[in-house]
C-alpha cells in the first residue's frame, strides 16, 4: 500500500485499485488558481436546491462507472448506493 503526504494510514484491512483507476483529491483548504473554474467537491449537495440535487442524483445513479461518494446526507445516496460504509460506526 502506498501512502501519500498527509494521508492517514488505514487502521486495518487493505484495498487494491484497478489498473484503470486514476486517483486524486483536492485538499480541504485548496487555493484554486482559476477563480472562474473551481471544483465544488466538499459536501457538494450542501448548497444545491431540491431540483439540482435531484438532477445530480439522477446523473450519478445512471453513471456506469464506480463512484466513491463521501456524504453525510443519507437521503441523497440511500436510493442508489450499493454499499455504504459508516465511518462513525467503525472501530
Amino acid at each position: 500500500m502506498r501512502f501519500y503526504p498527509g494521508q492517514i494510514p488505514a487502521l486495518q484491512g487493505c484495498y487494491k485499485f484497478s489498473d484503470q483507476v486514476a486517483t486524486g483529491h483536492f485538499e480541504q483548504d485548496l487555493i484554486w488558481e482559476d477563480a472562474v473554474r473551481t471544483p465544488i467537491l466538499d459536501e457538494p449537495t450542501n448548497h444545491l436546491d431540491h431540483q439540482a440535487k435531484d438532477a445530480l442524483k439522477a446523473a450519478l445513479s445512471e453513471f456506469s462507472g464506480t463512484i466513491l461518494l463521501v456524504s453525510h446526507e443519507e437521503t441523497f445516496y440511500s436510493e442508489w448506493a450499493q454499499r455504504v460504509i459508516d465511518i462513525e460506526k467503525q472501530n
